[in-house]
């Protein structure tokens, strides 16, 4: 269960959004690779899909308050 109360008492930030129409991407990973987009203010970690499970495990045992 997601409980964003926990998150605040932490000082945490989830951020993500799914507003954008589909045909915007092509023009978005064009200005990527001509960097005019700045990608590396929005990418703060890269996480393989294969240690996600223990990567929640491993953050959870840190950050409490998240569980």
């Amino acid at each position: 269960m997601v409980d964003p109360m926990k998150w605040s008492l932490k000082d945490l930030r989830i951020e993500g959004t799914w507003c954008y129409p589909v045909t915007i991407w092509p023009r978005i990973i064009g200005m990527i690779s001509k960097r005019q987009f700045p990608i590396e203010k929005l990418i703060h970690e890269l996480i393989d899909a294969d240690d996600g499970s223990q990567r929640a495990s491993t953050f959870s045992a840190i950050h409490p308050a998240t569980r």
